[in-house]
């Protein structure tokens, strides 16, 4: 329900009544909950569809051998096997496709059929060190073996050649931001030509004015035994909000301490963590945000709540004094304009994507001291919330799934 997922079902379930009815469908599903899938895409809207299996395979990278003590891949691998290796094998009945509009990025699209892919972004392989390790990260940073290193080097290589594979057989790619574009232009070498800007979009539900404040809600709490759930309230005083993950490009650290140093200086103000990883301190996967939360000396003032439901989130939203999105890259930045569409004022980091989704309507921080301060000025002037809240709201409204889902099948039949 996140990322691919959610670009999937949002653009088939937005495509127009016209395009559903004057064209035939072919929807590729997985083995497990095949009928859960097409109802998540309305499939039942559609006017002639039928529906293909995918086969549930897994590639793996290929064996490496040794020989006196040197480690070697043979260069020159079979098309077959290459295709294998990048799980270009999953679907393989293209019979009667005029055009296929694959979601995935990194998976070669199958032989024979005009294929238009979505590119979502490359910070894996951009952000090496916190995720797609270099042979010298490896080795020298983390003091991997050389065999070690070879092979963490090697998942790096596979990925960018994946991608560039990816992009040599689809007709084009449809980048979801300009800074996508420039990225797999400068580091996958795709030609401009080959790759067209769409704009993901935002939910069309009309947000309530005024959602109703939860009776109660499941709150994850760190305690001498671990991290353990009770049911509690949600705070009455102004609180800042982050949704989303604990990736090492989002600086949460940044956030719990500006957190911190608005509660030393005296403001009553509450952190609220929301996401399916925020299960508590102990829990998180990042070892830099779990040190953070434990030293923090109003951790009893940081909420964790995990996964929320959608009205819940949407209560968290309409009375955030700030959505606070510390993030040092993004392919497009989801999260802030979910915000913005509540008025919500939002404060980030102006990088990547971010200023080009975000627009003139965000506030925009150098690090945990911007952050406190601009914290402490919504605070104190509610006439800058109010404009703040009407201009974030108007841009917000220019995303819409329904633009997405007609620009993508205008460039399908183009």
């Amino acid at each position: 329900m996140r990322g691919v997922g959610a670009t999937v079902i949002n653009v088939l379930r937005h495509l127009s009544s016209a395009e559903k009815s004057e064209h035939e469908f072919v929807f590729y599903l997985y083995e497990a909950n095949q009928a859960e899938a097409l109802d998540l895409i309305d499939a039942s809207s559609f006017g002639n569809y039928e529906t293909r299996r995918v086969a549930e395979q897994t590639s793996s990278l290929p064996s490496v051998k040794s020989v006196h003590g040197l480690l070697f891949l043979p260069l020159r691998l079979s098309e077959a096997f290459k295709d294998r290796w990048q799980g270009t094998h999953r679907i393989t009945d293209t019979k009667g496709l005029d055009v296929f509009l694959q979601f995935e990025q990194d998976v070669i699209p199958p032989r024979g059929v005009k294929s238009v892919v979505v590119a979502y972004d490359l910070i894996p392989y951009i952000l090496e060190s916190d995720y797609l390790w270099s042979y010298s990260t490896a080795r020298h940073l983390h003091r991997y073996s050389r065999r070690g290193a070879f092979l963490v080097h090697l998942r790096r290589m596979r990925y960018i050649r994946t991608i560039r594979a990816t992009a040599k057989r689809a007709s084009k790619l449809l980048a979801i931001s300009k800074q996508t574009k420039n990225d797999f232009m400068k580091y996958a070498n795709i030609p401009s030509s080959k790759l067209d800007v769409v704009y993901l979009g935002i939910s069309d539900d009309q947000p309530s004015k005024s959602a109703a404040k939860p009776a109660e809600v499941t709150r994850y709490i760190g305690t001498g035994w671990g991290d353990i759930k009770v049911k509690t309230t949600l705070p009455d005083s102004p609180f800042l909000l982050f949704v989303g993950g604990v990736d090492p490009r989002r600086k949460l650290t940044d956030l719990i301490a500006a957190f911190n140093m608005l509660r030393a200086q005296g403001h009553t103000i509450h952190l609220v963590l929301a996401g399916d990883t925020m299960t508590g301190p102990h829990s998180i996967p990042n070892g830099d945000i779990k040190k953070a939360l434990l030293s923090s000396s109003y951790l009893d003032d940081i909420y964790m709540l995990g996964f929320v439901d959608d009205a819940t989130r949407e209560w968290l939203y309409q009375n955030a004094l700030a959505f606070v999105y510390p993030s040092i890259y993004e392919g497009f930045g989801l999260p802030i304009l979910e915000a913005m569409r509540y008025g919500t004022p939002v404060i980030t980091y102006k990088n990547s994507s971010i200023s080009e989704i975000s627009g003139v309507g965000a506030h925009y921080a150098l690090g945990y001291g911007d952050i406190t301060n601009i914290t402490k000025a919504l605070v104190q002037d509610k006439v800058s919330l109010k404009i703040h809240a009407k201009k974030n709201i108007e841009h917000a409204n220019n995303f819409t799934w329904e633009k997405t889902a007609s620009n993508y099948f205008k460039l399908l039949i183009d």
